[in-house]
Order: C-alpha cells, then sequence, then structure tokens
C-alpha cells in the first residue's frame, strides 16, 4: 500500500497538469485580461491572474476558455471544489471540448469523487481516444477504485499511444506492485526513471520494490536520490531507515528514524526506540 501511497504523488503530478491556457491576442478587452492573467500565472501571481481571470469572465460568461483558465488556477492552488464548479462551466455548452472534461474529471478525482470522475474521464477517454493523458487519469481512478484491471489496460493503452510517457510507466507500476509483480513494476520504475529523471516518486517507489523485494543496498540508493530531488515525505525517511537497519547500518538509521520522527510519523518514533533498545542492551 506503500507504493501506492509513493506514486500517488507521481500520480497526482500527472492529475495537476490540466490542459493549458490557450494563448489569446491582446485586442478585445476579454483577450487582454486572458493574456494577461496567463501572464501572471506563469510568473506564479495565483491571486492576481485569479481576479483578471474572474474579470473575463464576467465580460465573457459565455466563453468557456475563461472559465477553463480560471479553474486551472484554482487546481493549481489544490482548490479542487471551486475548480470543478469553474469546469463544469466550461464543458456546459456542449460538452464535446475533450480537454474541458478532462479538467473536470480531474478536479473530482482529486476532490474526492472518484465515481463522478471516472464517468467523466471516460468522456473525455471518447473525445479524445488517441490521447494518452485522459486514459492516465481515468486509470488512476479505476486504482483508486480498486479496479485493477482496467486501471492496468488504460496506464497499458497510455504507454502504448505514447511510449516515452514517463508518468503512465510509473503508474503501471504501482498496479503491478499490488499484485505482487515486482520485476514487472521495477521494469516500469526503471524505464520511468530513464524518461525523466526529475520526478522524485518514481525512485521512492522504486525504492519501495527494492525493499520488499529484498535488496536494501539499492533500496537505499533510490530513496537518496528522491531526498536529493526534494521529497519530505516522512514514510520516506522511515523505510530508508528499515533499509539501513537490514544493511547493518544502526547509526544511519537512527539518524532516519529520528527524522521521520520529527516529521510526525509515529511508527518511526517507536522504531527508534525499538532499536536504541537493540543496539544498546543492558549489561
Amino acid at each position: 500500500m506503500k507504493i501506492v501511497h509513493a506514486l500517488s504523488l507521481v500520480g497526482l503530478f500527472a492529475v495537476a497538469g490540466c490542459a493549458g491556457l490557450t494563448h489569446l491576442g491582446s485586442v478585445d478587452p476579454v483577450q487582454t485580461l486572458m493574456a494577461e492573467g496567463k501572464h501572471r500565472f506563469a510568473a506564479g501571481q495565483y491571486e492576481q491572474s485569479l481576479d483578471l481571470f474572474s474579470r473575463a469572465i464576467e465580460r465573457a460568461p459565455s466563453d468557456p476558455e475563461t472559465w477553463n483558465a480560471r479553474g486551472f488556477v484554482h487546481g493549481r492552488q489544490g482548490r479542487w471544489i471551486e475548480a470543478a464548479k469553474d469546469f463544469r462551466h466550461a464543458v456546459a455548452p456542449d460538452g464535446t471540448q475533450s480537454r474541458y472534461v478532462n479538467n473536470l474529471g480531474v478536479a473530482l478525482l482529486e476532490g474526492g469523487e472518484t465515481d463522478e470522475a471516472l464517468v467523466v474521464l471516460t468522456q473525455a477517454v471518447r473525445l479524445a481516444p488517441e490521447s494518452p493523458l485522459p486514459l492516465v487519469h481515468r486509470g488512476l481512478a479505476h486504482r483508486r477504485l480498486g479496479h485493477l484491471d482496467d486501471a492496468m489496460s488504460d496506464f497499458s493503452r497510455a504507454v502504448e499511444l505514447d511510449p516515452h510517457h514517463a508518468v503512465a510507466y510509473a503508474n503501471r507500476a504501482v498496479v503491478y506492485a499490488l499484485r505482487q509483480e515486482f520485476d514487472h513494476a521495477t521494469r516500469d520504475l526503471d524505464r520511468a526513471a530513464s524518461l525523466n529523471n526529475q520526478l522524485s516518486e518514481v525512485y521512492e517507489s522504486r525504492a519501495l520494490v527494492h525493499l520488499l523485494s529484498g535488496r536494501p543496498h539499492q533500496a537505499v540508493k533510490d530513496f537518496s536520490r528522491a531526498i536529493a530531488l526534494g521529497s519530505t515525505d516522512s514514510e520516506l525517511y522511515y523505510h530508508r531507515a528499515m533499509a539501513y537497519t537490514l544493511l547493518g547500518d544502526t547509526r544511519q538509521a537512527h539518524a532516519d528514524y529520528e527524522r521521520s520522527c520529527r516529521l510526525g510519523y509515529p511508527s518511526a518514533c517507536s522504531s527508534n526506540m525499538l532499536l536504541a533498545a537493540v543496539s544498546n542492551p543492558r549489561s
């Protein structure tokens, strides 16, 4: 189950990548607001971009792109309920624009409405059957609902459509791991890492597979790579401590258990106390 948690961040990374904002000109007032909103968004000025897109909505409430743009910003900020409301407006006119439908499905998925997200993402797949992105998103919905065969089918189809889609390989590896097919999981994670070596979740997940497969040295290497890429997951330090323990390196294990404990993972605190007791028995 920890593999699912680790890769959900990859899943999470892919889901947040909603369809981009359309570049518009600067002659019409709405187009000017949209262009400036996009510029503010690119600069990380999310509140300013929200204000600009809201003003664009006031001027052009029937334009789905204005709603899609604001929903995109809400989603980037993790406000998935608000994002879903905006994406519903974007979808409403005719429901045939795959990226708007996809974005609504993403917002519902991240907002915890998994059953409805599955329905919406199925529509997105129908509208864009040759696009890997809605397949990956629908695969995530299937996985969360425990439909492992359907999730495997979607991730595999995404890989067929785009053999360079690192996130599709990474998420398919989750399904393999849940099936205890660790060799297949490792293969997909190797491929994902070769395609994108900046995804910390891929290395953390591969480290977990190594740990479960009895390869603590490789596990330590991948956990350390995930940390170097910026991961601060408390369970990551806990699991690296387990790998160090298997390697007999109690000093490093103590340090990682302590970090994990400070980051709020209770099991690390008790494990550190147990390791201390075993390492320093009373005479």
